[in-house]
């Protein structure tokens, strides 16, 4: 079946040929198909790298949100911990602020019964008594000196209870009743060793300190009482 010369050219393409049956590409075409490769490699290539640069991006987005997660999460940790300690601390230290504004107040007290007692001892002369009711006022100021004496162990004692409250060590109830032998008085249970209550860890140097105080206070006493009995005899 002949074709016509429009079937022909129909029948052929711009660009290839048929010889002996084979399908002929001119080296154009054929150049041109290679820069179409090249093209779409490297386009794919920087589309690549984009996506690199992109996933890159979005990894330090992710670190970015983890590490603002992590400070959130140690914000609120932090702030309900310390507002727990401080709170905590703030109760303490009330409580602790009462209890030394007592203990002041206590000191304070027997700040002023010392004071009192102090100017009762120094009123004591006998240079101003009369000789013939010596006796009198010999009886007199030994007993305003047994009061002092009296409020002196028992405010001492006093001062010992708060000082060892405030430093955190367990009072001794040294004014608290004790069976012994004898006389069961402040004054026997401050001075002698042996009716003071065991306790366990003892401060044998606050107990030898109070001691010499008491020794301190008690000679002028003796002074004034042997001075008082020499006149009393002189006069006599």
């Amino acid at each position: 079946m002949s074709r016509t010369p429009r079937e022909e050219n129909n029948y052929r393409t711009d660009d290839t040929d048929f010889e002996g049956g084979e399908l002929i590409i001119p080296g154009d075409a054929l150049a041109t198909a290679g820069e179409d490769l090249e093209e779409r490699v490297q386009t794919t290539q920087n589309r690549l790298a984009q996506l690199r640069m992109e996933a890159d991006a979005l990894e330090r987005e992710k670190q970015q949100f983890e590490e603002l997660s992590r400070q959130q999460k140690e914000f609120m940790q932090g702030r309900a911990d310390m507002g727990d300690k401080l709170t905590r601390a703030l109760t303490q230290l009330d409580r602790e602020t009462y209890e030394a504004q007592k203990r002041v107040e206590q000191m304070l007290v027997i700040k002023d019964k010392f004071n009192q007692q102090l100017d009762v001892i120094d009123s004591l002369n006998p240079e101003q008594w009369n000789p013939h009711d010596l006796r009198h006022d010999l009886s007199r100021a030994l007993s305003m000196i047994q009061d002092a004496k009296d409020e002196f162990i028992s405010g001492s004692a006093r001062i010992q209870q708060l000082t060892m409250g405030a430093a955190g060590v367990p009072a001794v109830a040294i004014t608290s009743p004790v069976t012994v032998a004898g006389p069961t008085t402040v004054e026997s249970r401050f001075e002698r060793p042996s009716a003071m209550p065991q306790v366990t860890g003892f401060n044998r140097d606050t107990f030898q300190h109070w001691l010499f105080c008491g020794l301190a206070f008690t000679t002028p006493v003796i002074a004034i009482t042997l001075l008082v009995l020499m006149i009393w005899l002189v006069v006599r």
